[in-house]
């Protein structure tokens, strides 16, 4: 039992990196430790259950209140973007999947390449903001590199941005008459047009 508390333990605490919360997790097993080393096994489970799940969901209001913040920054740097350029940025595939929306918001908020913004000159990023950056989101865990030089910006949750531009010739394609900027939180389908998964969805509309 001890062993698989140990090994339990240390890979949520290696994987998520989440230094405070994994003192939280070590003092509650440790504040445990009598229950834990219970004879009876249905004991001990009972009390390493307790510590994981409260562990399990700091880490879902960690993830909402970070994916949050960075919403209201990426919406701040939009807005420069469209009174700079009279337009949102569309991403090359704007569809609402994929990763081509999360590429398109750090390309054109951190002015590092262009290759996935709709007419932009085609220049790849290159993983170094420009001078015209329109919002600081470096250093903040928010920006994602798939390791070949392509980057994008991520949710709270460690996973792409979700963003599709509104497109006038297909009107209903989006929620709202300007963009949708959505984490899918803590929905693990990760489908749009499953409308029932919405409440789980972290939206600007």
């Amino acid at each position: 039992m001890k062993r698989i508390i140990f090994i339990c333990g240390s890979i949520i605490c290696l994987n998520l990196q989440a230094n405070d919360l994994a003192e939280k997790l070590t003092s509650c097993l440790e504040n445990n430790r009598n229950q834990i080393n219970h004879v009876n096994e249905t004991e001990a489970l009972k009390a390493v259950s307790t510590c994981l799940t409260g562990f399990v969901k700091s880490l879902e209001e960690k993830a909402e209140d970070k994916t949050k913040g960075a919403m209201s920054a990426i919406k701040a740097g939009l807005e420069r973007y469209y009174d700079r350029n009279g337009e949102y940025p569309q991403p090359m595939e704007n569809n609402g999947m994929g990763t081509s929306g999360a590429i398109a918001l750090y390309q054109a908020l951190l002015d590092d390449g262009d290759d996935e913004i709709f007419g932009g000159p085609n220049n790849p990023s290159d993983g170094r903001p420009g001078e015209e950056m329109l919002v600081d989101l470096l250093g903040k865990g928010l920006v994602g590199d798939d390791g070949d030089g392509v980057y994008y910006l991520k949710d709270g949750y460690d996973r792409p941005f979700m963003y599709q531009s509104y497109d006038p010739e297909n009107p209903d394609a989006t929620n709202q008459p300007t963009y949708d900027l959505w984490s899918y939180g803590t929905d693990k389908e990760r489908n749009k047009t499953n409308k029932t998964s919405e409440p789980k969805w972290i939206k600007n509309w």
